[in-house]
């Protein structure tokens, strides 16, 4: 087990060609590794994205208002100067 994940490690770093010899583990059911950390990582990414997002879209409101409230006192300013 141990050669056959040095192997597989090896070919995913362009190390090494993927083993051409009939001595690996045949394909069952079981978890695989691999997959699963890819899953793993995807659902992290997803949900920290979500919070991403949220944080976004709060700073977006926020520099909206401001925005409105400095056009706002500009106009104040410049209405008081003219009269």
């Amino acid at each position: 087990m141990a050669e056959q994940l040095t192997q597989y490690i090896n070919h995913r770093l362009g190390r090494s060609q993927p083993p051409t010899t009939n001595d690996q583990l045949p394909i069952t059911n079981s978890l695989d590794i691999f997959n699963f950390r890819n899953e793993v990582i995807g659902d992290y990414r997803r949900y920290i994205e979500s919070f991403l997002r949220l944080i976004v879209n709060r700073i977006l409101f926020i520099m909206r208002k401001r925005s409105q409230f400095s056009a706002m006192v500009l106009l104040m300013t410049i209405q008081i100067s003219a009269h």
